[in-house]
């Protein structure tokens, strides 16, 4: 039996989780870009989570949040929840989408912590040799965002999201800027973070 988790308000976080059996079932085709975007934006949105990087590879995706109200279990439960739900119907799958066990929460006690992981999260793509540079992956991912940019994403069509769905049309998402450098504008903090990803 796993320890259990420490769940603090504020907490910043790297948060992963990976396919059952490493399969690329997050590979990054526009439908599941789409969906991983909308459930993404939505459980942010519902448990106030704040996003300052994320990256979706074939088979597995990175977040670097903060947790503002300590609910990190009940925003892990929502999102994997319907991102799982959704791609399994679309693709008429009945087995388990993520590995067994939970996700991963990792720990970033400082600002410079927080820096480090947007770094790796963006370069995730560059380092497992599936582009030359983090901004041309075609998947889910934040490379291409400002900081304090929000971005809208329409609720995708498809067997999970039909038309009896609850879901709303559209949700929002906004780049939250990284705690700790509140003494940078957004644009600094972007040029920040794109000079450390090109060294």
């Amino acid at each position: 039996m796993s320890s259990a988790r420490q769940i603090l308000k504020g907490a910043m976080k790297l948060v992963s989780r990976r396919c059952a059996e490493r399969r690329f079932l997050l590979r990054p085709d526009a439908y599941t870009t789409q969906v991983f975007l909308y459930c993404l934006a939505y459980a942010a949105t519902e448990f106030n989570i704040l996003i300052h990087a994320l990256v979706a590879l074939d088979n597995h995706y990175h977040l670097v949040l903060t947790d503002v109200d300590g609910v990190l279990p009940k925003f892990m439960e929502r999102f994997d929840g319907l991102l799982a739900r959704a791609l399994n119907a679309h693709r008429g799958r009945w087995e388990s989408f993520f590995a067994p066990g939970s996700y991963s929460a990792v720990d970033l006690d400082t600002p410079e912590d927080c820096l480090s992981k947007v770094v790796y999260v963006l370069t995730n793509p560059v380092k497992a040799l599936l582009v030359d540079r983090s901004r041309r992956w075609t998947g889910a991912t934040s490379a291409r965002w400002r900081f304090g940019e929000t971005r809208t994403f329409t609720r995708p069509d498809g067997a999970f999201f039909g038309p009896t769905s609850k879901l709303p049309a559209e949700v929002s998402l906004t780049l939250a800027p990284l705690p700790g450098f509140d003494d940078l504008t957004p644009k600094q903090l972007d040029d920040l973070v794109r000079e450390r990803v090109i060294a």
